[in-house]
């Protein structure tokens, strides 16, 4: 079952998080809990789920593809759950995605270029 929300590309997070609703909406299951730090937790780690998910990311038009497609990135990637309500993005990109691409990011233009 699909889900199309938007992310936040993260540079800094070591791996990727999706939100409680999209945990709610797909009626996802944990895998396990594990241990994370962020910013925001402070120095003291706390426990959250973890989620196997499977990541695509749209794909327009081209010179070559004449249709829209989605391409997928991991068939199957652990993600942990966070809470993004006050954010409002649905799910982080870290650099266990971001590893698999070329990441471009153009400060001057506030651009970024993804590819895989």
């Amino acid at each position: 079952m699909p889900f199309a929300g938007i992310g936040l590309v993260d540079s800094g997070a070591s791996t990727s998080a999706i939100d409680l609703t999209v945990v709610a909406a797909l009626g996802l299951q944990p895998i396990s809990a594990v241990y994370a730090l962020t910013a925001s937790t402070g120095p003291a780690p706390i426990s959250v789920n973890e989620y196997d998910v499977s990541v695509w990311f749209p794909q327009p038009s081209s010179a070559v593809q004449s249709q829209p497609s989605i391409h997928p990135i991991h068939h199957t990637l652990p993600v942990t759950e966070a809470d993004f309500s006050l954010q409002g993005f649905h799910v982080l990109i870290g650099r266990d995605i971001l590893a698999r691409s070329l990441f471009i990011y153009n400060g001057l233009s506030g651009r970024f270029t993804l590819a895989f």
